[in-house]
């Protein structure tokens, strides 16, 4: 990943010092928990016990979207939330994340975020919206009125494939 210094600094004056993390949302066809699992099945590394050469746990990804519905969490909640990008999915890309690190609530979201990708899948955005309505903190997401562009391609980094 390629970051531009100045923009970088930009984001951080203008977003992270009012939130606590910042994040590109995720436009999912749907939308929802469900969806998203649903298309991690696709995606092979996330259906196997072996992935790039390498032995890995069980991805049980359906298993744990109905986990977390059981738990309480609803695609409803982000009904109301604050989303700047003008979708109302509660998805987010989490490839890159800048978080506030002087954020009480950002160490409390890391913490539990962690404790999910552990106890389920290495599939970290069904947890990232379960662990968020937990602890009743909406991320700033972009792209919003300062910084344009998708999760691959903006004005703050452009984001390059494996083996870059």
């Amino acid at each position: 990943m390629y970051v531009c210094q100045k923009s970088a600094e930009l984001l951080y004056e203008a977003v992270m010092l009012k939130n606590h993390f910042t994040v590109y949302g995720h436009v999912r066809n749907g939308g929802g928990l469900r969806a998203e699992a649903n298309a991690s099945a696709d995606v092979g590394r996330y259906m196997t016990t072996h992935w790039s050469g390498q032995m890995q746990p069980n991805q049980p990804v359906f298993d744990q979207v109905e986990y977390y519905m059981s738990q309480g969490y609803s695609d409803a909640y982000w009904a109301n939330a604050r989303r700047l990008d003008g979708t109302d999915n509660n998805l987010w890309v989490t490839c890159m994340v800048v978080w506030n690190m002087k954020s009480q609530k950002t160490h409390q979201f890391l913490d539990m975020w962690n404790r999910e990708c552990l106890n389920w899948t290495t599939q970290d955005q069904l947890s990232f919206p379960y662990v968020a309505q937990k602890l009743n903190v909406t991320p700033h997401t972009l792209p919003d009125t300062t910084f344009s562009g998708n999760f691959q391609q903006n004005n703050v980094y452009s984001k390059h494939e494996h083996g870059w």
